[in-house]
């Protein structure tokens, strides 16, 4: 049940509202089970409360702050949630049949088992969604961003989906009947099983999409899209075109964060199998600045092994260090670095001929005394 307090507070009015969460950051909000219908609710801070099965039917949230936000079995049939805030909400079970949450922000939310039937979700961002058995039959999702979202086993059936972005998205045994994805980018999603007759792939790209087992997909269909014969697919759906073996093929995932949560910068893994494992050798060390900061090569340093001294001398091989050096920055930086160490002045050029000529000539002087300092010298 939810606090009346709440209930009471957020009843006030929005600024209210909000002024007393900023006031007051560590209460614990419950709203649950309150009956909210009709509640012009725009930029209200919600974030983080208990929403369980709450009542907001055709209520106001624009802007709304739910991040984090527990809305398991809410019922927002008909509201309103444009530009809100719902990333990692979980919203399972919910209703949300004709919302309109064009431009909201659900990334890395929970929507599974959930009913967004004809619901709007124009522009929205779904990134890393899960939203397994869902039902999102007949929604708008134009220039929507499902990136690696999983929406295994879910109805998308009628759904709108051009300019769409489903890269790395998991749409295995979805039901895509009479989908529009033109235009949309479908790289590397997975499609296994999925039921997609009538689906409309004109200049979608389906670079490395797995398309294995599909039902309901035609060579008619699959020539609309772009890069369609880099797609995985079964031998009746060559189409005339070779198949690409997916065991064999490297795929260079590149994360779409700048920075994970430490700070540091994302890793980038290599996938798929090559001809012959090559091994690395070299260890390189970067540093990291603005363009200002660095103007200079950085070294690379790579560990070589060489012998020392006679065979009798040397029973193991010495490691000496050799340094390298990278230019860092474009290319048009690194082009112009190299133009400005090549056109160094003669000046500079015979000073250093001169020192390192110094150098030659006094280690000689040091190896003439040694020499006609040794007994064999003294002794003739």
């Amino acid at each position: 049940m939810a606090d009346s307090n709440h209930v009471r507070k957020l009843m006030e009015g929005v600024a209210a509202w909000n002024q007393w969460r900023s006031e007051n950051p560590d209460v614990s909000i419950d709203l649950s089970g309150a009956d909210l219908r009709d509640a012009e609710l725009r930029g209200a801070n919600l974030r983080e409360a208990n929403l369980i099965g709450c009542n907001l039917r055709d209520a106001g949230l624009d802007n709304a702050d739910l991040l984090s936000a527990n809305l398991r079995s809410a019922n927002l049939t008909g509201a309103r949630l444009r530009a809100a805030s719902l990333s990692g909400a979980n919203i399972t079970h919910a209703q949300l049949t004709e919302v309109d949450a064009s431009d909201a922000v659900f990334n890395s939310a929970n929507l599974s088992d959930s009913q967004l039937v004809r619901a709007k979700l124009v522009g929205a961002s779904l990134r890393f969604v899960t939203g397994k058995d869902a039902n999102l039959s007949s929604a708008e999702l134009i220039g929507s961003d499902l990136t690696d979202s999983d929406f295994r086993d879910s109805n998308f059936q009628h759904a709108q989906f051009t300019q769409a972005s489903l890269v790395g998205a998991d749409l295995r045994r979805c039901r895509l009947n009479s989908v529009s994805f033109k235009y949309s980018k479908l790289s590397k999603a997975k499609l296994r099983h999925a039921h997609v007759s009538n689906a409309d792939l004109s200049n979608a790209n389906l670079t490395h999409a797995d398309l294995r087992e599909v039902v309901g997909l035609t060579c008619d269909q699959l020539t609309r899209a772009q890069d369609w014969a880099a797609a995985y697919r079964d031998a009746e759906l060559a189409c005339g075109a070779a198949i690409p073996d997916p065991d064999k093929s490297i795929d260079i995932e590149v994360p779409t964060t700048q920075l994970d949560l430490t700070g540091h910068p994302p890793t980038v893994k290599v996938t798929g199998e090559t001809d012959e494992a090559l091994p690395v050798t070299a260890a390189k060390t970067v540093s990291v600045g603005t363009a200002g900061e660095t103007d200079e090569a950085l070294p690379v340093t790579a560990a070589k092994t060489v012998p020392v001294g006679t065979a009798e001398e040397t029973d193991e091989a010495l490691p000496v260090t050799a340094a390298k050096t990278v230019p860092v920055g474009t290319a048009e930086e690194i082009d112009e670095a190299t133009r400005q160490r090549f056109n160094e002045t003669p000046a500079t050029v015979v000073a250093e001929a001169r020192r390192a000529k110094d150098t030659t000539i006094a280690l000689l002087a040091i190896l003439r005394d040694m020499r006609l300092n040794s007994p064999e010298a003294k002794q003739a």
